[in-house]
């Protein structure tokens, strides 16, 4: 995935800790070639606490769960298909076989973890969003769960995980633990990330447009109103709390951010480059999105903030679908790109020309 882990032996190409030794490890094989794995570790099998971070278990609000379900909770990490695998069947065979044994051992609650480029495939396996996110050392970390037994839920989203219940489909005894997910968190689920809404598209627009006036070296320059809403209809929105940072130079991440609400602190390592303050209609992430490479600043959100992200994955969708608009869009991160030379201190009056 490119990712350079310390923890991984990148010479010989594995990836094992002392996990592994109390987790199933799933696989997906095409012709003797392993594509697809995951590896899911259960409460039951070791205390999770000694075995994963206090970021990450915070970020969960592990100790909750564990308090109320200490031997029915479980946690998926390590989720890696091949490139050439993604979009075909082997996510959903891997995540169905995961799901059945969940069912199978008695598991209520699964955590783990996801970027912003990866939200629309864990939405499909009904997982939720409950808490906010958090940068780590790879990229901008969301915490996500899965309620196993939330099949009113899976219904109304047509989950392809509806399939793998099979003759549990009349066990509701585990219902109990969906009663509490939402007494502890029904009001928080899916605020922190959600589909952006009709009104806070044109709300991002017209604060863009009076952010950017057009300028040429703007994302959206020479494109319609109609252009930027074919784009922004199918992002989606990521809220961010005062201080926090929303990813850190050097990681791993291509996704594109407009600021909805709020504002925004860029700051470099390097001495020549200015540190930027950008606000409601700005930009940012322009170079790592067209170049797709790793961040070469870090930003904090300065006040409780709101995001629509552009993920890549959503660009190189769009490309398929309506690849004349989206050449514009190419052409246009170009400009935003190419015309500021590395270390050229830019003038506050223009933050979108960020290197």
């Amino acid at each position: 995935m490119g990712y350079l882990i310390d923890s991984v032996d990148h010479e010989r190409q594995i990836d094992c800790d002392e996990i592994d030794a109390f987790s199933n490890i799933y696989v997906v094989i095409d012709q003797d070639r392993v594509v697809a794995t995951a590896r899911v570790v259960y409460s039951k099998a070791c205390e999770l606490s000694n075995h994963i971070s206090k970021e990450i278990a915070d970020g969960w609000q592990l100790d909750n769960f564990i308090e109320h379900f200490p031997k029915s909770v479980a946690v998926s990490t390590k989720f890696v298909i091949l490139p050439e695998y993604r979009g075909t069947l082997a996510a959903i065979r891997l995540t169905s076989q995961i799901y059945q044994d969940l069912l199978r051992d008695g598991i209520v609650f699964l955590f783990s973890i996801c970027s912003p480029s990866m939200i629309e495939l864990y939405q499909q396996l009904a997982f939720r969003f409950y808490a906010p996110a958090y940068p780590d050392s790879i990229g901008v970390t969301i915490p996500i769960i899965q309620a196993v037994y939330d099949w009113d839920y899976m219904k109304s989203i047509k989950s392809p995980l509806l399939k793998a219940i099979g003759d549990h489909k009349e066990n509701r005894v585990q219902e109990a633990s969906v009663d509490w997910f939402y007494r502890q968190f029904g009001k928080k689920l899916d605020v922190f990330v959600r589909d952006v809404t009709e009104k806070e598209i044109h709300k991002a627009i017209e604060n863009h447009l009076t952010s950017r006036r057009q300028a040429e070296k703007d994302i959206f320059f020479n494109m319609s109103l109609a252009d930027m809403q074919t784009i922004l209809s199918e992002c989606k929105v990521i809220q961010y709390r005062k201080n926090q940072i929303i990813f850190k130079e050097g990681q791993q991440e291509d996704d594109l951010f407009l600021i909805l609400e709020g504002t925004v602190q860029i700051v470099a390592r390097d001495p020549n480059r200015k540190e930027y303050t950008l606000a409601s209609g700005d930009s940012f992430g322009e170079k790592e999105s067209y170049q797709e490479r790793g961040r070469t600043y870090t930003s904090l959100a300065l006040s409780d903030s709101t995001f629509i992200v552009i993920a890549r994955h959503l660009i190189n969708r769009l490309s398929k679908k309506n690849p004349q608009l989206m050449a514009q869009f190419f052409k246009n991160l170009e400009l935003c790109v190419s015309q500021i030379p590395y270390g050229q201190e830019q003038k506050m009056s223009q933050p979108a020309l960020l290197p």
